[in-house]
């Protein structure tokens, strides 16, 4: 499933950095910059469990306290790309 969230607490007045890699400045969309002038984040993750009202799903990146925008399967073509069982506890 697809998780959009709002990251809050990240830098958002950084529009070029230096890669760690090769030491070349480049924009922050063309590298995994932690500098986001768009906050709005996306995780893609797997849907481990349901315990009642509270989906239980893998590890994703970010913060606690991190506020949910919204959640979205994943889709393809308007088919659900590798359905997995649910294991509901």
């Amino acid at each position: 499933m697809d998780l959009l969230y709002w990251f809050d607490r990240a830098p958002r007045e950084v529009f070029r950095s230096v890669s760690p890699h090769d030491g070349v400045e480049r924009g922050v969309f063309a590298m995994r910059s932690p500098h986001r002038p768009n906050p709005v984040a996306l995780s893609r993750v797997p849907l481990i469990g349901v315990e009642g009202h509270i989906l239980v799903v893998g590890p994703l990146d970010c913060l606690d306290g991190t506020a949910l925008l919204d959640i979205k399967p994943v889709s393809c073509g308007g088919r659900s790309a590798k359905a997995q069982p649910v294991n509901r506890r």
